[in-house]
């Protein structure tokens, strides 16, 4: 049989169908968005060729994890050419960073989309990476002493990718005459 999402599937449910012409070497992504928190989904897939013949399947369980990290403390200090930014990340088993976002004349807005993995440089928040990572302090080097005001957000993210809620500093390296 051909099975199509919403049909039953031994003890479950079909949630997908994906057929390839030439199906060697392809691959499909699903994402199961309406999940709750703390419950157990078991998965599987299964390949099958044009007469219908189906592989084993392959399996595997998720438990979706949607809190985010708690918030950490953001300082800030500055000297003629640089910024020191430090926190305290939180103690939560599965952090797993914090990202420093820098934003040159007003603070960063919005927050961090979760699911969503920012690299040095990524643009997030109206402004952009500077740091990520476990540490608990950041020197940023790549100002200039004009009076132009660094306004920085630190956000802390889990292995899933749940960001938390942003915590801001600014300050401004006057301008040497």
């Amino acid at each position: 049989p051909v099975y199509t999402a919403g049909d039953t599937v031994g003890s479950g449910t079909a949630l997908s169908y994906y057929e390839h012409a030439s199906g060697a070497g392809q691959t499909s992504t699903y994402t199961h968005s309406t999940t709750v928190e703390g419950s157990t989904y078991d998965y599987a897939v299964y390949a099958f060729d044009l007469y219908n013949n189906y592989s084993t399947a392959v399996t595997v369980s998720e438990t979706p994890d949607l809190t985010p990290p708690s918030s950490v403390s953001l300082d800030i200090v500055d000297s003629v050419t640089e910024f020191s930014l430090s926190w305290v990340n939180p103690t939560e088993s599965d952090l797993a960073g914090v990202i420093v976002v820098r934003r040159l004349g007003g603070a960063p807005t919005g927050t961090p989309s979760d699911g969503t993995q920012y690299d040095l440089g990524a643009s997030v928040m109206s402004g952009n990476v500077v740091y990520t990572g476990t540490d608990e302090a950041h020197t940023d080097t790549n100002v200039i002493a004009n009076g132009t005001a660094y306004h920085y957000a630190a956000i802390p993210f889990d292995t899933k990718l749940n960001y938390g809620t942003p915590l801001f500093a600014s300050d401004t390296i006057a301008q040497v005459l």
